[in-house]
């Protein structure tokens, strides 16, 4: 009785409130612009990662959770393949598609653990001029020049440690801000951490995202208002991994923590007009300019499931455009794979007003593609085996593989172009010593033809079974192995001074 009267009374309150176009949109008006500096999601790429010579960008490709999962086992092995650099710190930016959004928005929210934070150094810290008690708090690995901290210092011990930094200025503001965010709360409570991330990444979101259409809140605002199956879903990815409980808060943009990659993270324009079936963004740029709106108070939860809204299964996401000035306009968006499965077209944007620093770029690609199913050559009937398909025919989704397919083809073929793209760029002209790497992790590098077949066989749901990670985690090791001396290549040049 009491779930009853709570529905009854939340559909009253829609109804009194004219509730038909509640919840069809929740990204707010801009009051105020920020400075570039503390916005993540952009393509102004203005403050360097790692060796500032070298511009690293990491695209995760779509396809469910098989992405997320695959895109997660890449992330931590890059972090761990080699005991002198951690590959993932040297990341400026990452650009997500659908599936693999999950892992990209988490790692952009996340702290390490405290033993894994430090930065690389060009000079050398002379610990021995430390006082004793400041010395047990700076740990330097001479070896591979990394600084990191432990503990907290006193404002006398800061004075201490910024004195000893003036003879090494070249790396003082750098290990300064390292310290200030090693000291700082944190915009999250999350910590980026192997054992716990591979287990989010590996949920069954698909039975979270149908229980939550029977939660009392829901029903009513479900049949009643533009409350939809994507907003449900955003939902389950809020409660799973971008809400802080302990705040009740929910994780936005402005949540990002800044020593992480700038985020772009990518969907399709579905919006009837000349945008139609171009790229959008959830960046800066498309919010303040698109649609005078604020990309700061936006709910992470939110873009990441617009970027995964696979057509059939879930809505499109909307937003309002607040720079309309003939009345109520909105922007609707669904799956990013429709127009880019990789998210290689949104790197070709970036804006680099100080790319006169670099000497190499260096463009990763996590592709969780797996090649399409046709009808068995010898089924005497096409329909698929189950109630379903005497309804309505799903021959549509073979359409869409298809379609997905030769897109990816062409953008891979087109890496060459993206190269090309960089050289002529009017800031590269003239930049003949430009030099650029691409290193492609997809199960078609496989050399085990056993193990690439059944990674082959893993649908695109959200949902995995363990089996399926297991699969995916040797599938990665083997990869690496296989681009051992592409790694070894990048390496390398990152570690040049």
């Amino acid at each position: 009785m009491k779930t009853l009267r709570v529905i009854l009374f939340f559909s009253a309150s829609i109804f009194l409130f004219n509730g038909c176009a509640l919840w069809s949109y929740n990204n707010k008006e801009l009051k105020a612009k920020h400075p570039s500096s503390l916005e993540r999601a952009t393509f102004e790429i203005t403050e360097p990662r790692g060796n500032e010579k070298v511009l690293v960008l990491l695209a995760l490709s779509g396809g469910g959770s098989r992405a997320a999962y695959f895109s997660t086992s890449v992330m931590f092995r890059l972090q761990d393949f080699f005991h002198n650099i951690d590959l993932l710190k040297e990341v400026d930016v990452i650009s997500s598609v659908s599936g693999s959004s999950l892992p990209a928005a988490y790692y952009c929210i996340t702290k390490d653990s405290e033993e894994r934070i430090s930065v690389r150094i060009s000079g050398t810290l002379e610990v021995s001029s430390l006082p004793a008690e400041l010395g047990s708090k700076v740990i330097y690995d001479s070896v591979n020049k990394l600084v990191s901290f432990r503990g907290t210092m006193s404002d006398l011990e800061r004075e201490q440690l910024t004195s000893v930094l003036s003879n090494i200025k070249k790396d003082r503001e750098k290990i300064l801000r390292l310290y200030n965010y090693t000291q700082a709360p944190g915009r999250s409570n999350k910590i980026w951490e192997e054992g716990k991330v591979k287990k989010l990444m590996s949920r069954n979101f698909q039975i979270r995202w149908f229980g939550r259409w029977f939660y009392p809140t829901n029903v009513p605002r479900y049949w009643l208002t533009a409350f939809d199956r994507s907003d449900i879903m955003a939902q389950t990815f809020s409660a799973n991994l971008f809400r802080i409980f302990s705040l009740k808060r929910e994780l936005r943009f402005r949540d990002l923590n800044p020593e992480r990659p700038y985020l772009i993270i990518n969907a399709t324009n579905a919006t009837d007009g000349e945008d139609f079936g171009k790229a959008y963004t959830f960046t800066r740029e498309d919010f303040e300019e698109e649609l005078n709106s604020d990309i700061s108070r936006y709910w992470i939860s939110n873009a990441v499931m617009a970027s995964a809204a696979f057509p059939g299964v879930f809505n499109y996401a909307t937003l309002r455009n607040y720079s309309a000035d003939d009345g109520k306009k909105y922007v609707h968006i669904f799956d990013g794979g429709n127009k880019d499965n990789l998210g290689l077209e949104s790197l070709k944007n970036l804006k680099l007003p100080l790319v006169d620093r670099y000497k190499s770029v260096i463009v990763i690609l996590v592709d969780a593609y797996v090649k399409p199913k046709g009808v068995d050559p010898g089924s005497y009937d096409a329909r698929t085996k189950n109630l379903f398909s005497y309804l309505i025919d799903f021959n549509f989704m073979k359409t869409f593989d298809t379609l997905m397919q030769a897109t990816r083809e062409l953008q891979i073929a087109e890496i060459i172009e993206f190269q090309k793209s960089l050289e002529e760029r009017k800031d590269l002209k003239g930049r003949k010593d430009l030099r650029f790497e691409f290193l492609h992790f997809t199960f078609d590098s496989i050399s085990d033809d056993g193990l690439k077949a059944q990674l082959n066989e893993i649908p695109t749901s959200f949902k995995i079974s363990k089996e399926h990670t297991i699969l995916i985690d040797k599938g990665v090791k083997n990869l690496f192995d296989v681009e051992k001396k592409k790694l070894d290549t990048i390496k390398n040049i990152l570690l040049e001074e």
